[in-house]
């Protein structure tokens, strides 16, 4: 029997997005992979927000039992400028939520790009700080981080998850 897992995450593992006014379904690789080891829940969508992911993991998480969550955040509350504070309280939220239901938490870091301005830079070391907080405790991993043995993107989260 497999095992059930949430993500919610931005265009990390985003199955399909928006092209010349057409939804485009493209087999996000990560979340094929995973789809084939576990029930996957995945909420992930481009601007997906910390204040929806957390209706998500209040909804979802009462009403069936995961085995691991991804969580990778951010990228739509810097689009919507989120405040950091919020963002911070309600990361904590989702993060007690499922520990509590003994969930196994994979934190990655969203990948932020052509951030330009002082403010959208302030608010991804922000980000940053709150993601590394949390490393401590959970499973983490960007494909930045090389203290394990981590090369491949895509095979370390399989990894992760056996």
């Amino acid at each position: 029997m497999q095992k059930n897992m949430l993500i919610v995450g931005n265009t990390n593992f985003m199955d399909n997005e928006y092209q010349n006014g057409k939804i485009i379904i493209n087999k996000n690789k990560k979340a094929f992979d995973l789809s084939k080891m576990f029930n996957v829940d995945n909420f992930s969508k481009r601007y997906l927000t910390i204040e929806e992911s957390l209706k998500y993991v209040k909804t979802f998480s009462s009403k069936k039992k995961y085995s691991y969550a991804i969580i990778s955040l951010g990228e739509g509350d810097l689009h919507l400028k989120t405040k950091i504070e919020e963002f911070k309280n309600n990361f904590e939220e989702i993060i007690i939520r499922l520990a509590k239901k003994n969930i196994r938490i994979i934190l990655l870091k969203p990948n932020l790009e052509n951030l330009k301005s002082e403010e959208e830079l302030k608010f991804n070391d922000e980000l940053l700080e709150i993601y590394d907080k949390y490393s401590k405790d959970f499973t983490f991993y960007n494909d930045e981080y090389e203290d394990n043995v981590f090369k491949s993107y895509d095979q370390s989260l399989l990894n992760i998850c056996k």
